[in-house]
Order: C-alpha cells, then sequence, then structure tokens
C-alpha cells in the first residue's frame, strides 16, 4: 500500500506526539507542528534541512550533551 504525501502529513499531525520525519541521508522532508513547537524552530525551517543542522541537541540522561 502506497501512501500519499497528504496522508502521511495529516497522520503525523494528529498523533500527538512530536515527530520528525527524515530521508536516510537525515534531510527532514516533514515534521509536525508540536515537533516545530518543541524544538522552537518554524516548520517551513526545518523542512528541506538536514536534522544535523538543526540548532537541537539530544542529552544523556544526567543532561550533558550527547556529541
Amino acid at each position: 500500500m502506497k501512501i500519499s504525501d497528504n496522508d502521511l502529513s495529516d497522520f503525523i499531525e494528529k498523533i500527538g506526539s512530536a515527530v520528525v520525519v527524515c530521508r536516510t541521508d537525515l534531510l527532514v522532508c516533514a515534521c509536525n507542528t508540536e515537533a516545530a513547537a518543541l524544538l522552537g524552530i518554524a516548520r517551513d525551517e526545518m523542512l528541506g534541512r538536514y536534522f544535523v543542522d538543526l540548532p537541537v541537541h539530544f542529552l544523556r540522561l544526567d543532561g550533558t550533551i550527547l556529541p
């Protein structure tokens, strides 16, 4: 079954969690408003950018930033 871009957008918008969808090369191809709000970045700013280039950090349980 093939899912359309519109179906995917509707699904991730209604899922109730922050969702960022990346291609295998980490280019952001979809995200929802919950993710944009959590990351403090407008959806339009995230789309088409590489996830590693976004101003986000992953944290360890102790709060230190993962390299």
